[in-house]
């Protein structure tokens, strides 16, 4: 009970200092808060495209963007036979194929046969 009353005693010892400081920050911030946010200019786009022009555009940007995502992800792909055997365990692992122990205690996968379950993926 004494501790109860110590740790109340010390609670609103803490809010009566805290007060005038809390009071001062949203005192002094307040007309920071309420000021309206000013609107950002729309930049001119130019004359509207007519709906061919606007598809024929946007086809140039695809086919202009694919070829280059497409050799990105290709060359960060790594083929998984070129791979050491522990990246293929974390691989394996990663991918919830049963790498240890697979063929009985101790008999663990080789290397050809967790290459051929991780591109059966």
């Amino acid at each position: 009970m004494l501790n109860q009353l110590i740790i109340a005693t010390e609670i609103a010892f803490a809010a009566a200092l805290l007060a005038p400081v809390v009071h001062t920050a949203i005192w002094v911030l307040s007309p920071i808060w309420t000021q309206p946010v000013p609107a950002t200019p729309v930049p001119d786009l130019g004359a509207e495209l007519e709906p061919k022009e606007l598809t024929a555009h946007i086809e140039r940007v695809i086919n202009q963007l694919v070829p280059s995502v497409a050799a990105s992800i290709a060359e960060s792909v790594v083929a998984f036979t070129d791979m050491k055997v522990p990246a293929l365990r974390q691989e394996c692992a990663a991918k919830g194929i049963t790498w240890r122990n697979a063929h009985g205690k101790n008999a663990h996968l080789k290397k050809g046969e967790m290459v051929a379950a991780l591109e059966t993926l």
